[in-house]
């Protein structure tokens, strides 16, 4: 049985009237057929290139590909694409672009209206979400708000769940010197910067149990590193905890922009997003092979460029995120191929050490607290 039939050629916003978002569809709506619902990923004009005027004479992301097709045709689902853009404007040669400033709370409780609209149109069904990027953050966010079962699974594509590597360059060179008078910090971009509050928020209170999520990541590591693409969880004082039983981890061919660029079904990515939202993933690459976490909590900010880690005499490389939260500055290292009981030190400024060892399998281990 279908309501609200949309031709394929002709895709419908069924966001609320007035709405900021848009919430688009182009195929009819089976009732009591799963919904999932596409998140698109920062929109940094100039730079990504993800949208662009259509024949509806509207923006919406173009970042899927035929990836809606494909969950409609092959996995029988009913698909929308959330499009949260906050400004669209004229660029010279480009046409019309748009551009993300808002906060990733806020895009968060638009997301849940989304939800709840969803679930309006096929009868209470639980939802799906597969977002790319910065979107994979704010499907997060929605999810640990909603308490009644209303998301069911989440795949995250090039998600830096610990930041971005890029979310400093785009907040502080692109975005604020973009046309319209647009000066302000870019709310967005400092959310996704790594050990941002926003961030650290999202590891203190992510629950493995509300639903399931499967994070893919690109085997191309220039936007988002393999380590941050893992899904941890942190306490409260910084050191990171081994991952549920209800988080997968995979890594695929690409690079972030390619990544959701869905053409086929026989792409791997597309391959694990269905046995996934069909509980036939079978998890080749969980995130405790191959990768060791290693958190030191300080009890003062630590000086540029430190702390720095030793490992079995070996200096290892910089650290890839450090969180600030109440009094704590917990920095966090990744590592690889730990055999055994090995020695580690923490180098400080002022030629301070903390030696200790790691053991082979640990995921985390935690000083608490050293002054650096």
């Amino acid at each position: 049985m279908t309501t609200n039939l949309a031709a394929g050629c002709n895709p419908v916003n069924d966001a609320p009237s007035g709405s900021k978002y848009r919430l688009w569809r182009t195929f009819p709506i089976y009732l009591g057929k799963p919904n999932t619902i596409l998140v698109h990923g920062a929109v940094v004009p100039l730079l990504l290139d993800l949208y662009k005027k259509d024949a509806r004479n509207n923006t919406k992301p173009c970042s899927f590909h035929n990836l809606s097709s494909l969950l409609h045709c092959t996995c029988g689902h009913n698909v929308w694409e959330f499009e949260y853009a906050d400004i669209c404007f004229p660029v010279p040669l480009l046409g019309e672009r748009c551009v993300n400033y808002g906060n990733l709370t806020d895009y968060s409780n638009e997301l849940i209206e989304a939800i709840g609209k969803v679930q309006s149109l096929n009868s209470g069904s639980a939802v799906n979400i597969i977002a790319h990027s910065m979107g994979g953050l704010i499907a997060r966010c929605a999810a640990q708000k909603m308490c009644n079962g209303a998301i069911n699974k989440i795949v995250t594509l090039d998600t830096g769940h610990f930041g971005f590597k890029f979310a400093s360059f785009a907040d502080d060179v692109l975005i604020n010197r973009l046309p319209l008078g647009l000066k302000t910090p870019v709310d967005c971009a400092e959310d996704a910067r790594p050990g941002s509050r926003f961030l650290w928020k999202l590891a203190k209170n992510f629950t493995y149990d509300k639903f399931k999520l499967l994070s893919i990541a690109a085997s191309d590591q220039t936007v988002t590193s393999h380590t941050s693409s893992h899904l941890v969880k942190v306490s409260g004082n910084g050191a990171i905890i081994p991952p549920g039983p209800n988080t997968l981890f995979d890594i695929v061919d690409g690079d972030h922009l390619s990544i959701p660029k869905i053409d086929n079904a026989s792409l791997p990515a597309f391959i694990s997003i269905k046995s996934f939202l069909s509980d036939n993933f079978i998890n080749p690459k969980p995130p405790s092979d191959g990768i060791l976490y290693f958190t030191v909590v300080l009890s003062e900010k630590p000086q540029s460029g430190y702390p720095k880690l030793w490992l079995n005499n070996t200096q290892m490389g910089n650290h890839y995120d450090q969180i600030e939260d109440q009094g704590y500055h917990a920095v966090t290292f990744t590592l690889s191929n730990v055999k055994g009981v090995q020695p580690i030190r923490i180098e400080c400024a002022d030629h301070k050490f903390v030696d200790s060892c790691l053991t082979e399998k640990q995921s985390s281990i935690t000083i608490d607290p050293i002054p650096c």
